[in-house]
């Protein structure tokens, strides 16, 4: 099954609200949105950059949550669809040097668990994987 891409950073026009209208017009619903959405600034607590951080937090949180808020009224009306949001253990697992980035992974979990609580009720499944260090197929784990 093809998926459709969203830049999460995109506030052009309404990203969001056409991704989700290609969506239904391509396949007549939507049953799944799993938002991967994300990257890692590295720095400091005290050198971090506020364009860096604010690029960082609009893909990690902003975008998510757009897209999040772009889709359920869609799997409301059909009573049925699964939401995944792809966060990072770097949310309750800091280390020096990724503080604004655990910050956004953070605000990712902590969002994940009130909107699972106000989606079941609609007999919707909404849930975080938090997924730790990403290691690409060889390469040995430091």
């Amino acid at each position: 099954m093809p998926a459709l891409r969203q830049d999460a950073q995109d506030r052009a026009g309404d990203p969001c609200d056409a991704a989700v209208t290609a969506t239904i017009e391509r396949f007549g619903c939507i049953d799944v949105l799993v938002n991967t959405a994300g990257y890692g600034y590295q720095a400091t607590v005290e050198e971090g950059e506020d364009a860096e951080i604010r690029a960082q937090f609009d893909a990690n949180v902003f975008g998510l949550f757009a897209m999040t808020r772009a889709v359920l009224p869609i799997l409301r009306k059909q009573r049925s669809g699964h939401i995944i949001k792809l966060s990072s253990v770097a949310g309750f697992n800091f280390r020096p040097g990724s503080g604004y980035y655990a910050a956004s992974k953070h605000a990712v979990d902590g969002w994940s668990d009130s909107s699972h609580a106000e989606v079941t009720p609609l007999a919707l499944a909404s849930r975080a994987s938090s997924r730790g260090r990403f290691v690409p197929i060889g390469r040995a784990v430091s």
